[in-house]
């Protein structure tokens, strides 16, 4: 081999090698990148997670949406958990698409996250897609949900819509299904004092009342409904003398 024949040998070698070590450097460039993102991401996660067992909606929701941002393809949970952030802080169209990314695909809790999602739609007075997704839920047979709860969003949703027939059929599956005094004392309040003139039925608010009254004594609200129930028929000062014989009689 002559010096020139060397000198190009020597030349491709070193351009070889160069370009071995550019490469390598890149690979080692890249790896250390995915390990720093995989260590944001399992960081902002966990962060999240903490701020949101601590009700602290804000900072969940920022190292939640930081996690998003870092992560190709988010866990389900993610979007579970920052629905319920957005929904505390009454950010309701952010809770429903956080809330509608949940729910892609197959999902364990998928009753659960429909209920939430529908409460979000009650609560910006969507009446009619809250109405569709407490359906929906309750097509999926699972005992996470309370049957009251949902009947008593449905009944509120009815309500809304100006639909009272059935929003009465709903707190009547309460009362025979899955009774709640706070739903109860809801519904006699509607049925004898502020519900439509024609479907004002004030004995059976009476009675709804004090059944309500009964499974929750000490509560002010419920004493108080059957005190505008007796007052709306009998005037204040009789209704005070039936509540107080209603007191000696507990």
């Amino acid at each position: 081999m002559n010096k020139t024949s060397l000198t190009c040998v020597i030349a491709i070698i070193l351009a070889f090698a160069s370009t071995i070590t550019v490469f390598v450097d890149r690979s080692n460039s890249n790896k250390m990148q995915e390990r720093f993102l995989l260590r944001d991401a399992h960081l902002t996660f966990e962060d999240g997670y903490q701020y949101f067992l601590a009700k602290n909606w804000p900072y969940c929701i920022k190292r939640l949406e930081q996690h998003k941002k870092i992560v190709t393809k988010p866990n389900k949970e993610v979007f579970w958990i920052l629905g319920l952030a957005y929904e505390n802080t009454a950010q309701y169209d952010k809770a429903i698409a956080e809330y509608s990314a949940a729910l892609q695909g197959e999902n364990d809790i998928k009753n659960l996250i429909l209920l939430r999602r529908g409460q979000c739609f009650y609560l910006a007075k969507n009446y009619t897609a809250a109405i569709n997704d407490f359906n929906a839920a309750e097509q999926i047979k699972d005992s996470q949900i309370q049957k009251s709860e949902l009947y008593g969003l449905r009944a509120r949703s009815y309500v809304g819509l100006q639909d009272y027939s059935n929003a009465y059929k709903e707190y009547e599956r309460i009362i025979k299904e899955d009774p709640v005094a706070t739903l109860l004392n809801e519904y006699a309040f509607l049925l004898g004092l502020t519900g439509p003139k024609e479907l004002i039925d004030h004995d059976k608010a009476v009675l709804i009342a004090k059944r309500a009254m009964n499974m929750d004594k000490e509560n002010a609200r419920q004493i108080a409904t059957l005190g505008a129930l007796y007052s709306a028929k009998y005037g204040d000062k009789k209704a005070l003398e039936m509540l107080d014989q209603e007191e000696k009689a507990k």
